[in-house]
């Protein structure tokens, strides 16, 4: 296989690794951001936007606390678990899973508690009075799924350090958004009470937990060489979290950039806004969910070649990643910028007002998928800590910038607060990355994706800004199916970008 030089047999098993992995989690991101987006146009359809607001204000608030009772685990176990593999450790790495799991439980459990009890005064800081019951009433349930959904997370991070993609796919990025989508479906059909839809969000994550310990089960039980381990279980704990511990403030800092926005246009607008916000930047959303997925199998991966201390294996992963990131992500965000009217009258009258949220979104996106993996590498290189700073100092500015836009500019300034931090977030990285690892952050296949999506999508762009009234959705649809055929065919042909590598991985079993 030619990867812009002639691959070494080395490159080509990790370029296959990454592409199995990589497609398997596109696949359950596709499904996973599908799941998502049907919840949004089935609550928002269902419900007036009061209500879906209220629902989506507080389970992101919820997402946030769950993020916050992690400790960190979705970064700290897939790097710790395959360095201690890698060295025959088997019994150590194992530990680390309970050093993070004991913890993560037992904070979740306390902040359930606090949840339970604080209800009552936080739904009125968290939405305008008439959506106030229904607020606490959710708060109350959201709490009692806190510490499932906490175990079922770190469990699955445990098996993504295991080296297989699977329970994450199927649990997560299938199972739950499936399941909830399903869930709320059955609540508009026999017309429960609003109440209702937040169990139904909520009930999945027990399924998710089920497979998770299950997979981590038998994967623990594989037979292997015996390897000698001394290991104890404080040096383990000790260890483990002088890694970790920075990551848990990335981990927040990173979920407050993705939910805060909606939590704080809720508190200071209202929750109909909310529900506008959440729907316009759903769509953001669902284009970025395959890129998450090639960012965490990429992980453990780079992490293993920084540990053997092999830059070019390192660098080879990274400028591939990036490709297949903007390959994934840039003709979506391309489409939603030139439909986004079109598109948000699916969730009902009113919501079309969002169409600068979805514009703003995208081109702050565009940026940060050619950015590539940069805080995934930083953080697998060992500089944690650098990567807390950042995510602090991110967050800082995003909160001050919402703070401050949202009372001027409505929903389009927490948008624009939102595009300003992944910009500073991502050249923060780069900076740091390009100067501590060496790592050239741009490469020949991801100029090829960016050149041609540009000249493929462009015609579908100039033609929605300058046609008045804008043009039907139809025709639009059309017309952005011939630039993806497009697309397609010329990046196929190009070597650099890999692409033969991708749908082999997807015929095969992923890993």
């Amino acid at each position: 296989m030619t990867v812009q030089t002639r691959a070494t047999s080395s490159d080509e098993r990790y370029v296959r690794a990454l592409a199995r992995g990589g497609t398997a989690s596109v696949a359950g991101a596709a499904v996973s951001a599908l799941g998502g987006f049907v919840v949004v146009l089935l609550v928002t359809r269902g419900y007036p936007a009061q209500v879906a607001g209220t629902l989506f204000a507080t389970t992101s608030l919820f997402l946030i606390v769950l993020t916050v009772a992690q400790l960190g685990s979705e970064a700290g176990l897939p790097r710790w678990i395959p360095v201690k593999l890698a060295s025959g450790q088997r019994t150590a790495a194992l530990r680390a899973v309970l050093a993070a799991l004991v913890p993560s439980l037992g904070l979740s459990v306390l902040l359930a508690v606090v949840g339970l009890l604080a209800a009552p005064a936080l739904g009125p800081l968290l939405v305008d009075a008439s959506s106030v019951p229904l607020a606490v009433e959710q708060i109350r349930v959201l709490s009692l799924a806190l510490p499932v959904a906490v175990v079922a997370n770190t469990l699955l991070a445990a098996t993504r350090g295991y080296g297989t993609m699977r329970p994450t796919v199927l649990a997560d990025r299938i199972g739950v958004t499936v399941l909830q989508a399903l869930g709320v479906a059955v609540t508009i059909v026999v017309g429960a009470d609003a109440g209702w839809l937040v169990v139904a969000w909520s009930v999945p994550y027990l399924v998710s937990l089920a497979v998770a310990t299950t997979w981590l089960v038998r994967r623990v039980r594989r037979p292997a060489p015996r390897s000698r381990d001394d290991r104890t279980g404080a040096e383990v704990r000790r260890e483990y979290w002088a890694f970790t511990a920075p990551r848990v403030g990335v981990s927040i800092s990173q979920v407050v950039l993705r939910r805060a926005d909606v939590v704080l246009v809720s508190a200071l607008l209202s929750a109909a806004d909310a529900a506008v916000y959440t729907a316009a930047t759903r769509f953001v959303v669902v284009a970025g969910l395959g890129v998450l997925g090639i960012q965490q199998t990429l992980a453990p991966q780079l992490s293993r070649a920084f540990a053997r201390g092999d830059h070019e294996q390192a660098q080879h992963l990274f400028l591939l990643a990036t490709a297949w990131m903007m390959f994934v992500s840039w003709p979506m965000y391309l489409v939603l910028t030139a439909a986004a009217p079109q598109l948000l009258v699916l969730f009902g009258p009113g919501y079309a007002v969002g169409a600068a949220v979805v514009a703003i979104g995208s081109a702050g996106m565009l940026y940060g998928t050619s950015a590539g993996a940069v805080d995934t590498a930083l953080v697998m290189a060992g500089h944690s800590l650098l990567s807390l700073v950042n995510s602090l100092v991110v967050v800082v500015v995003n909160v001050a910038l919402n703070l401050l836009l949202i009372p001027r500019l409505g929903i389009v300034g927490a948008a624009s607060a939102w595009a300003v931090s992944v910009l500073l977030r991502n050249v923060l990285a780069q900076v740091q990355v390009r100067r501590l690892n060496r790592l050239r952050l741009y490469g020949r296949a991801a100029a090829w994706v960016a050149g041609v999506a540009v000249l493929a999508y462009g015609p579908l762009l100039a033609w929605a800004a300058v046609a008045d009234p804008p043009p039907p959705l139809p025709p639009m649809v059309a017309a952005a199916g011939v630039a993806t055929l497009i697309y397609l065919t010329v990046l196929w042909r190009v070597p650099s970008v890999c692409l033969p590598d991708l749908v082999t991985a997807a015929r095969r079993r992923a890993p």
